[in-house]
């Protein structure tokens, strides 16, 4: 079970007791990223509704976004500002990722994280108005985390043999990512099923999102000669704009 405390606490700031990984531990942790996924959602989801039926739609998509933050530490955040100042900045492989592992953010990097909530939460309060809000919220959690396993898999890492996506690289196999794959499906199932219109959203949100996630690492290919942990982290995000456009869409809802 040290795999399933792993990958929580790794995607949230749920307070589990892990061991120290041991070989073979990050495989099965990874398995378990959808879940970390539905946590994410469900805190959103709380937040949604309290703050929709105290004040209003708008803020409740507010406060869902501001807590999937709180609820993630900015993880994923952190990662896609990174990413912003790293495309921004002039220079080699090398000069790239010196600026991405710089802590500080450059002004590209939170310019356009704050844009990127902003449409975050013009889209959350899109699919509250096309009434699959909550169901939409808990999709796009859960399966912009299940792309990562397949993502770790296959990626070629930018810096061999340096930092944690090396290491989760060296473990992460193909049938780790169905694991991932076939537990996400389960954990979503419940929403289509209540909700039967994010269905169609929901079909044409996958495929954009497997699409951006190529075009994204194929993008970091170039920059950086592989994928890292910031690049990671960036295309949940961007994924779950992906998805959450997709369901908020008053013609696929």
């Amino acid at each position: 079970m040290n795999g399933l405390r792993i990958g929580v606490t790794f995607l949230t700031r749920l307070p589990l007791r892990s061991e120290a990984p041991a070989p073979g531990d990050w495989a099965r942790a990874v398995r378990w990223f959808p879940l970390g996924g539905a946590i994410v959602a469900s805190v959103g989801m709380a937040a949604l509704l309290f703050g929709s039926f105290a004040l209003t739609p708008l803020v409740g998509a507010v406060a869902a976004v501001a807590a999937m933050v709180w609820v993630t530490g900015a993880l994923h955040v952190d990662g896609f500002s990174d990413c912003l100042d790293g495309m921004h900045c002039h220079g080699d492989a090398e000069r790239r990722l010196k600026v991405m592992h710089d802590p500080a953010a450059g002004a590209v990097g939170a310019a356009g994280t704050t844009l990127m909530l902003l449409a975050k939460v013009a889209l959350l309060g899109a699919c509250v108005e096309t009434g699959t809000g909550a169901a939409a919220l808990w999709a796009a959690c859960v399966c912009a985390r299940a792309f990562l396993p397949l993502e770790i898999a296959l990626g070629t890492p930018a810096t061999p043999g340096k930092g944690l996506f090396a290491r989760l690289a060296a473990e992460v196999r193909p049938r780790d990512a169905a694991w991932a794959g076939l537990l996400a499906a389960v954990l979503v199932a419940p929403a289509v099923v209540l909700v039967p219109s994010v269905v169609v959203g929901l079909g044409v949100g996958l495929v954009g999102a497997g699409a951006a996630t190529l075009a994204w690492q194929a993008s970091w290919r170039e920059r950086i000669g592989g994928i890292n942990g910031d690049v990671l982290g960036a295309a949940v995000e961007l994924r779950e704009l992906v998805l959450l456009a997709a369901m908020g869409m008053r013609w696929l809802a």
